[in-house]
């Protein structure tokens, strides 16, 4: 969040050197770690349009995807999800769309690149995404998104069940080490929260319980 304000904050800096105003992001993790989510986290706080990218849509072609970006609202966060479905490395993986591995990075940095922009590219296999993809310029910043720790699993128990510091505690000591990702943990705490009892009906249980459970 303090990159992106910096950055749209900071466009008489890009000017006078005469570089691109534009900052790009990857985002990579399991499914369900809150990619997408952050994003939207991201740009509502900023109070920017959100404009999402469906890549392996039939009918888009290299045209089609310069002409979407081009023509995004101003300054709108854009989002290309799951880019690793269109192409490993620089070998395609067969989608439906037309997109060549040129004309994706020719949408991203080419000579029609709206200023001012801030592109999010999301991922669940990091290793598979060619170098070019991702280098600086096209890729400023790089954050992993993993399964839920200690802390995120107090934090998301509080939320759903505020000031409920022993409830956490036992949420927290049950699912720690069952490799929950946010989705998981959301998933199980909304379960709770329309049982009868709610929070007081948790009880520890293993990992493999756990797992069973999801």
């Amino acid at each position: 969040m303090a990159d992106a304000r910096r950055f749209l904050e900071n466009e008489d800096f890009y000017l006078r050197r005469g570089l691109p105003w534009r900052r790009g992001y990857l985002l990579h993790g399991p499914p369900g770690t809150g990619k997408t989510s952050l994003i939207r986290g991201i740009a509502s706080e900023l109070g920017l349009e959100l404009a999402i990218v469906h890549l392996t849509h039939r009918h888009l072609d290299d045209a089609g995807l310069v002409a979407l970006l081009g023509n995004a609202p101003e300054h709108a966060v854009l989002v290309l999800e799951d880019i690793d479905a269109l192409f490993i490395e620089r070998e395609s993986t067969g989608a439906s769309s037309s997109i060549s591995f040129s004309g994706l990075l020719n949408a991203i940095d080419g000579p029609a690149s709206q200023e001012g922009r801030m592109l999010f590219m999301t991922t669940n296999h990091p290793d598979r995404l060619d170098p070019a993809l991702i280098r600086p310029g096209r890729v400023d910043m790089q954050a992993e998104l993993g399964l839920c720790g200690p802390e995120e699993l107090r934090r998301l128990y509080l939320n759903i069940f505020p000031g409920d510091e022993d409830g956490a505690n036992r949420f927290e000591k049950s699912y720690s080490a069952a490799g929950l990702t946010p989705a998981d943990a959301q998933r199980i705490l909304i379960g709770l929260s329309n049982t009868s009892g709610g929070e007081n009906s948790l009880c520890p249980l293993s990992s493999r319980e756990c797992k069973a459970v999801l």
